[in-house]
């Protein structure tokens, strides 16, 4: 069913990439933003049904850095405007909040907000109910629970009975358009999403790539993106399987009690200092020119 996305509220959010303003968007199916309007005008509130109890209602989050032209440029030609950095960030409790490592999805938050605070200004939206790819919290955990037994982040989903990828990006073109942008330079490394916002009428004139360190916990996960979902990380991902293949592999020492069992080679990878640069020959940090 379409969705109507509103603006419901804004405020200003400091961090230490710099000074944000978020926007907070609820999306509603378009019966139930007719019962809001109906109740609105009844009881003279301006979001009657905000807040809990009401399963109609999805929220999301735009967060605002600097002047990105805003309703003034929606009145200009594609032609006239200028790209805007935006990340689409999908919501991940796990990788987000708890900084768990058997995704990227925290280091991507990060990395983005890091290179639009570079650049001076952009957007980040925050997508609601896109967790685990759109499976939902629960089926998530469940799903890692089956990659522990051996499956893969794909056919984790598939064991379940459940989609590989249930996002929808069309909430995301509505905020942006609701913003005034139009054309994006967009930080992501799947294809699949730049293609949805440009089936939706935003223009993406190029594509930022966002690689992250890979890690051992996260390091199949990511192979399984790039070889099944088509990521965009052979650059991070041939640094990692080069830095393992070459890491010096020690003996196991089965005396030691405190000796580390498993893939050595692997463990040297997690002690590479990603800033250098020339033995890592992608930065931990993509940095962007500040936009004049």
């Amino acid at each position: 069913m379409a969705e109507v996305v509103r603006q419901v509220a804004t405020a200003r959010i400091p961090t230490r990439f710099g000074e944000f303003i978020a926007h907070a968007f609820v999306a509603t199916d378009l019966a139930s933003a007719q019962l809001d309007s109906q109740q609105a005008s009844s009881s003279n509130s301006r979001e009657p049904l905000s807040g809990l109890g009401n399963q109609h209602r999805r929220e999301h989050l735009a967060c605002v850095l600097g002047d990105i032209g805003g309703e003034n440029s929606a009145a200009q030609s594609d032609m006239a405007q200028e790209p805007v950095l935006v990340r689409v960030h999908s919501e991940c409790i796990t990788g987000d909040v708890l900084g768990s490592q058997r995704c990227d999805c925290g280091a991507q938050l990060e990395m983005a907000m890091e290179i639009i605070g570079t650049a001076g200004k952009g957007v980040l939206l925050y997508l609601r109910d896109h967790e685990g790819r759109g499976i939902g919290l629960e089926h998530k955990l469940r799903a890692y629970e089956l990659q522990d037994a051996g499956h893969d982040t794909v056919d984790a989903n598939l064991h379940q009975g459940l989609p590989i990828d249930a996002r929808d990006y069309a909430i995301a073109a509505q905020i942006l358009a609701h913003l005034g942008v139009t054309k994006v330079r967009l930080l992501t490394n799947n294809p699949v999403k730049l293609q949805s916002l440009t089936d939706m009428g935003i223009t993406v004139s190029e594509r930022v790539p966002l690689q992250t360190l890979p890690s051992i916990e996260n390091a199949d996960y990511l192979r399984t993106k790039r070889d099944k979902l088509g990521h965009l990380l052979d650059d991070a991902m041939t640094s990692f399987e080069n830095a393992a293949v070459n890491a010096p592999i020690s003996p196991l020492d089965d005396s030691d009690p405190e000796s580390t069992r498993g893939n050595t080679a692997l463990l040297a990878v997690s002690s590479l200092d990603i800033s250098d640069t020339e033995s890592h020959p992608f930065p931990a940090t993509t940095h962007v020119a500040p936009v004049s």
